[in-house]
């Protein structure tokens, strides 16, 4: 496994520290491989994706431009937001994978917040950091 794949795993893993996965909502924010683009391949957030869904968990995502794509690329059921806020609305956990403009400050309502792009949230209950 290289350090790219690691990644992904432990995005799941300080999540899961806090958050009992089975059951709960997870919000994805940024879907493509980097901010104003609808590429997904290679993308983190995918791979996040599939293994929050492998543990039990309600995945919820969003990508400004990229959701069409991550839509065709998944093979599993995945809730589709309109908004970056509608995503993280009643989420127990919020998985940061793509720096767009629009999730800075971001209110994160009492959520764990697992950041792989260091944007600024509000009102996290933990703050994970983790830069891929």
């Amino acid at each position: 496994m290289d350090v790219n794949d690691r990644q992904a795993h432990r995005a799941v893993e300080l999540l899961r520290r806090h958050v009992e996965l089975d059951g709960a909502r997870v919000a994805v924010l940024g879907l493509a491989f980097k901010p104003q683009t609808d590429d997904v391949r290679n993308s983190r957030a995918l791979d996040v994706i599939r293994l929050l869904d492998e543990r039990g968990a309600d995945v919820v995502a969003y990508d400004p431009e990229a959701t069409e794509n991550a839509r065709r690329a998944l093979d599993i059921d995945v809730e589709y937001a309109d908004s970056a806020q509608d995503a993280v609305e009643d989420a127990a956990g919020i998985v940061i994978a793509t720096d767009w403009d629009e999730f800075e400050g971001i209110d994160a309502s009492g959520a764990v917040v697992v950041d792989g792009r260091r944007v600024e949230v509000r009102n996290a209950e933990v703050y994970e950091g983790l830069c891929w």
